[in-house]
């Protein structure tokens, strides 16, 4: 049986307010950092996708959505790409103007927007209008008929689809993404956009899956394999210096954490599921760089409590990496105290000990 988190669903998921591995993983960065990273956010809602956000979405979509979400969600521009630093420009203007006009009438909106973009300050202020027109007006009329679609330059589709074919059609991965062959079994359920709510130290908290399998066995028990897909920028077999980096191994504790949970909620229908019946969590991961070489890469037992206990330094008995219940402590410190100061540095009165690891806490 197949299973799929509808538009819908997806999109009530985003709006939950609830916390995700995501936003906690911003704590890294300390309170300051954390509020920087929110502030942000709230600025970026009305910016253009950044480009590996965008492939990895449309990717995603076309893998694990609805038929037809892709469709309906995006529009390959048949323009070729203008550079990024036009593309700004012209991206900031539709936005702003919503391609009512052409740009050969938007001289002054033009040249306000290049300000607010950098674009070549030292050009005339002629030469900068006639450039964006000239290597970007094919954009901007594709972008007047995407219709509020997220918009795929030519390029960006080719690679979506490049991408796509990658993963459907390498042995290593093809079987993740053969809906036939899920269609037809009736002893293993696959679940793709599997929305999960749960609470974890009283938060309320939630978590979006790519894809859950799960095998139903002849003795009643189950065989449940947890798989994230993800595209990244430079070559797959890097892709653990990504997970370090990334903190990836703080999203499969969390997603874990959400399956075990025994009040779990989904709109999809769950089976309860027990910590001996999940298989190492799993990502499937393709380049968008150097695409033709997608690998899979399960997390070890070890890696998955790193992600959720952090690391504890044998000789100081101070951590050295956070898991991620420590960023969920962190999340209800601030809460509770009004989001005004590091709890190490209120604890401490300002006066830090720093070992070879960073701040002792």
């Amino acid at each position: 049986m197949i299973y799929i988190g509808s538009e819908e669903q997806v999109k009530q998921y985003r709006e939950a307010n609830a916390l995700n591995q995501s936003t906690l993983k911003e704590l890294d960065a300390g309170l300051e950092g954390f509020l920087a990273y929110l502030e942000k956010k709230k600025k970026e809602v009305s910016e253009p996708e950044k480009e590996h956000f965008l492939i990895g979405g449309a990717v995603d979509t076309i893998l694990t959505g609805e038929d037809g979400e892709f469709e309906r969600i995006y529009h390959v521009s048949d323009a070729a790409k203008p550079t990024e630093s036009i593309l700004n420009v012209v991206n900031r203007l539709f936005e702003r103007y919503g391609g009512e006009r052409p740009l050969s009438e938007m001289t002054e909106e033009i040249l306000t927007v290049c300000d607010e973009e950098s674009y070549q300050t030292k050009w005339k202020p002629d030469t900068r209008v006639n450039k964006i027109i000239l290597l970007g007006e094919m954009y901007y009329v594709d972008l007047a008929a995407s219709n509020g679609k997220k918009v795929l330059s030519k390029e960006q589709g080719d690679l979506v689809k490049t991408i796509v074919d990658n993963l459907r059609h390498n042995p290593r991965t093809a079987d993740y993404f053969n809906k036939e062959f899920f269609a037809s079994q009736s002893t293993i359920d696959i679940y793709y956009q599997l929305p999960l709510y749960f609470t974890f130290n009283e938060m309320k908290c939630k978590a979006l899956m790519d894809i859950l399998i799960i095998e139903n066995l002849p003795d009643g028990t189950k065989k449940v394999f947890p798989i994230d897909l993800k595209t990244r920028f430079g070559y797959t077999i890097n892709f653990p210096a990504s997970i370090r980096q990334r903190r990836y191994d703080i999203q499969a504790a969390w997603y874990h954490q959400a399956l075990l949970d025994p009040d779990v909620k989904s709109p999809l229908p769950l089976p309860k599921i027990s910590p001996e019946e999940i298989a190492p969590f799993e990502f499937v991961v393709e380049s968008t760089t150097s695409p033709g070489r997608p690998l899979v890469f399960a997390l070890t037992a070890d890696y998955l409590n790193i992600g959720r206990f952090g690391v504890l330094d044998q000789y100081t008995q101070k951590f050295k990496v956070k898991g991620f219940q420590h960023y969920v402590e962190d999340y209800i410190y601030h809460s509770e105290t009004g989001w005004v100061e590091d709890a190490v540095v209120a604890k401490n009165n300002g006066r830090l000990t720093v070992g070879f690891e960073g701040i002792e806490r």
